[in-house]
C-alpha cells in the first residue's frame, strides 16, 4: 500500500472514531487551537507527503510558510504555531500528517490511562468528561493513536519521528 492509499484508509477509520466520539468533540471549521501551539511530531512519510503539497503552493503562500518556518526556528521554542497555518487555515490540509488527522481524539493507552487531546484544557474536546484531574469517559477508543503504532498497524516502519520544525535544515 502506498502512503496516499494508507492515508485514505486511515481517514475512513478516523472518521468512524470521530463519529463514535462525536458527543465529546468540539472541533469545528475555523477552530485552529490545535495548530497554534504544539511540536507536531511527524514521520518521514508524513513530511514527504506534506512537502509535495508545499512545493505546489501558490508563491504567496509558499513565501509565507517559509517565513513562518524561519520565525519558529529563530524562536527556538519547544511549542510553536504550525508554520503551515495561514489565516487560521491549514494550507496543506489534504496532505496533513497523522498527528493532525488524529488530534482531537482521546484513547486508552496500554497503562489504562486515557490520553486526552491538549484542547481539553481550552474547554474543547472531552472537556465534558474531564474535571481537570479525572476522566470519566465510558467508552474510550481502545486502539492506540500514537503515530508509530498507527504506522506499524498498517505495515509501515515508523523510522524517524521528530517535531515538524526539526525536519527543516
Amino acid at each position: 500500500m502506498d502512503y496516499k492509499d494508507f492515508l485514505a484508509t486511515l481517514d475512513v477509520e478516523l472518521g468512524q472514531l470521530f463519529d463514535s466520539q462525536k458527543e465529546h468533540i468540539r472541533c469545528r471549521p475555523g477552530c485552529s487551537a490545535c495548530c497554534e501551539k504544539g511540536d507536531y511530531p511527524m514521520s518521514r512519510p508524513d513530511m514527504e507527503h506534506i512537502m509535495g503539497a508545499f512545493m505546489h503552493l501558490p508563491a504567496e503562500k509558499h513565501t509565507r510558510v517559509k517565513a513562518n518556518i524561519a520565525a519558529v526556528k529563530a524562536g527556538r521554542q519547544p511549542i510553536y504555531p504550525c508554520p503551515f497555518l495561514l489565516d487560521g487555515l491549514c494550507c496543506v490540509y489534504e496532505h496533513r500528517g497523522i498527528v493532525c488527522r488524529t488530534h482531537g481524539l482521546a484513547y486508552l493507552q496500554p497503562d489504562n490511562v486515557v490520553k486526552l487531546p491538549q484542547c481539553v484544557h481550552d474547554g474543547l474536546n472531552y472537556s465534558d468528561v474531564f474535571d481537570g484531574q479525572t476522566v470519566n469517559l465510558p467508552n474510550p477508543i481502545t486502539i492506540s493513536l500514537r503515530i508509530d503504532d498507527i504506522l506499524n498497524r498498517y505495515g509501515f516502519e515508523p523510522e524517524v519521528i521528530k517535531p515538524l520544525i526539526e525536519w527543516f535544515a
